[in-house]
């Protein structure tokens, strides 16, 4: 991979490549996977409006499995990337690092995989339901004297971008949290992270200037500069925390 800006030194142990090639296969995987079923609710909200419900809980255990296996990669990513740092090097001084609670993804971070789940699974629930919510809507507003093939195709269509726009944004949340988990997980943790935007060709200006940006890990900046956060693209962004024991490892070059 060529990067946007030079690496600093932890970013040699990074295996953008393999980020980025996840970060797409997982985004579309997602789709994928829950396209058919939102496809179903707009359906039945135009020929059976009473009946989405139980179709609404199957598109959400989908997207939970398929965004689990994101939160996982980016976990295991994380660690080995510490561990690459790390290597050959003398072991960090033993700190008592405390991970305070900055905020809700404080605590669903360090509260590990199965924290993660649950906050996944609470947002698959809710994006299951804005899904069934915009086929509603489209289905209860179109003509009624159109085709009922025309009025099923506005329903799935809008279904569709929920769903497009829930899988860009969940992605990249799940894999910041995943990766947060896994450091926080190590017996020494990292003491701090970097804001990196290598993956994105195309980075907004938010992004721009947020690229480099070091925080202690656990601090409220931390949790408040946590990729996507600040993005003007929103889910779009492929922005994550890079971790070093010293400053020294995240800055750049004078």
């Amino acid at each position: 991979m060529i990067p946007r800006v030079p690496f600093v030194l932890a970013e040699h142990h990074v295996a953008y490549t393999d980020i980025l090639a996840h970060i797409d296969s997982r985004r579309a995987a997602v789709e994928k996977a829950a396209g058919p079923t939102a496809r179903r609710i707009a359906w039945l909200c135009v020929h059976k409006p009473l009946r989405p419900a139980g179709v609404q809980d199957r598109l959400a255990r989908q997207l939970e499995r398929t965004l689990m296996q994101t939160a996982s990669f980016g976990y295991r990513q994380a660690r080995a990337e510490v561990g690459s740092l790390r290597a050959g090097k003398p072991a960090p001084a033993a700190v008592a690092r405390l991970f305070p609670d900055a905020g809700r993804h404080g605590a669903i971070a360090v509260g590990g995989l199965d924290t993660i789940r649950a906050h996944v699974r609470q947002r698959a629930h809710v994006v299951a339901a804005e899904v069934a919510a915009a086929a509603r809507l489209a289905a209860d507003t179109a003509d009624k004297k159109l085709p009922v093939a025309v009025r099923v195709a506005a329903a799935q269509l809008a279904a569709s971008r929920v769903l497009h726009n829930a899988a860009l944004e969940l992605v990249g949340e799940t894999l910041n949290l995943g990766r947060t988990a896994g450091v926080a997980s190590l017996q020494q943790p990292p003491q701090f992270a970097m804001r990196s935007e290598q993956l994105d060709a195309n980075t907004c200006d938010s992004c721009e200037g947020l690229h480099g940006e070091i925080v202690e890990i656990g601090s409220a900046d931390y949790y408040e500069l946590m990729p996507p956060s600040g993005c003007d693209g929103g889910g779009r962004c492929r922005g994550i925390y890079v971790y070093g024991d010293e400053p020294v490892e995240l800055e750049q070059a004078a």
